[in-house]
């Protein structure tokens, strides 16, 4: 059994960070993108990514009421324990290596999500674009394009600057017109990372990768877009987003772990 734990530092009461934690609508912000049944203790509470086809139902095996709430499925347990300005996570499961890796990585984006929803948009509705394309690659390799700047010119537009650490400021002129830029809300090192994108109503996009069922010579290169204001022309920006991963698909697919 191994143990992940992070603390996320975010500018909210403690009310507010338990509504987002422990109710399927606050969940729902910031996390899976439909979230059903009860959250209380000897309950479930069903997480879904509808368009992912992925699904789990978890128990409420502790709750402990605007305090802390465990979730169990099988041999995991995930943890909140809120406080004012702050949330503790964490999750046991019987991980390897690259399981461990990859659900911190993917844990820290929600987290950094998270902060960004309660800062800006607390109790709206989210939705998201999920873009999915395999390619024969590795996380490593993928993460070099998703922040280096020749890397990022080749797929998806100029970036003014390697990406970040979180907190940083970054601008990347998009090869389809306009511009990206905001502030880094995650990154892990060598795997993925999450933006926050003030030209689209201060959205939130990720770039990261995901195990692929065909084994490990390929990972499934994913950009997740969550939106909680209408945008005008998202259809199209969502288009050009799905170019763009093709091209990276093609890059990384012809370049290997390169």
């Amino acid at each position: 059994m191994r143990t992940i734990r992070i603390s996320q530092k975010i500018p909210a009461s403690v009310d507010a960070l338990w509504v987002a934690c422990a109710t399927p609508s606050g969940i729902a912000g910031w996390q899976a993108d439909k979230v059903t049944g009860s959250i209380q203790q000897g309950e479930s509470v069903g997480l879904g990514w509808p368009d992912l086809g992925v699904s789990i139902r978890l128990d409420v095996v502790e709750l402990l009421e605007g305090k802390s709430v465990v979730f169990g499925h099988g041999d995991s347990r995930v943890r909140f324990d809120v406080k004012d300005g702050e949330v503790e996570l964490s999750h046991s499961a019987p991980f390897d290596e690259d399981e461990e890796l990859g659900t911190e990585s993917s844990w820290r984006l929600a987290l950094g999500t998270l902060a960004h929803y309660l800062d800006r948009y607390a109790g709206q509705v989210r939705d998201t674009v999920w873009l999915v394309k395999p390619a024969g690659t590795t996380a490593e390799a993928a993460h070099a394009f998703f922040t280096l700047p020749d890397a990022l010119g080749a797929w998806l537009g100029r970036a003014s600057g390697p990406i970040g650490q979180v907190g940083s400021r970054y601008r990347i002129a998009l090869s389809g017109g306009g511009s990206m830029s905001g502030v880094v809300l995650a990154h892990t090192e060598g795997r993925d990372l999450a933006l926050r994108w003030d030209e689209a109503n201060y959205s939130v996009i990720t770039f990261r990768t995901l195990p692929s069922p065909n084994g490990e010579h390929e990972r499934l290169l994913v950009i997740s877009w969550s939106r909680w204001q209408e945008l005008e022309n998202a259809e199209r920006i969502a288009g050009e987003l799905d170019g763009a991963l093709s091209r990276l698909t093609q890059l990384l697919s012809a370049t290997g772990s390169a």
